[in-house]
């Protein structure tokens, strides 16, 4: 299956939370995504390349189309 590195961050109530990096470098280097639909994308497929400029938003068809 696929894997993705994840992240263990804390919320403002105090919980933990575990999110794929890809998702957490999404929201904090380029907000929140445009609608519920996006994903956070590799524009790589490199699972492991989590850079800023390497992750972007983008919808389920973007991601089928990389």
């Amino acid at each position: 299956g696929k894997k993705y590195l994840g992240c263990d961050l804390w919320d403002n109530e105090g919980y933990l939370r575990r999110v794929t990096c890809h998702k957490a470098v999404a929201l904090g280097f380029h907000g929140l995504p445009p609608s519920l639909e996006h994903q956070a994308l590799h524009s790589d497929d490199n699972r492991k390349n989590n850079h800023f400029s390497n992750i972007r938003w983008g919808t389920p068809l973007d991601n089928g189309q990389d």
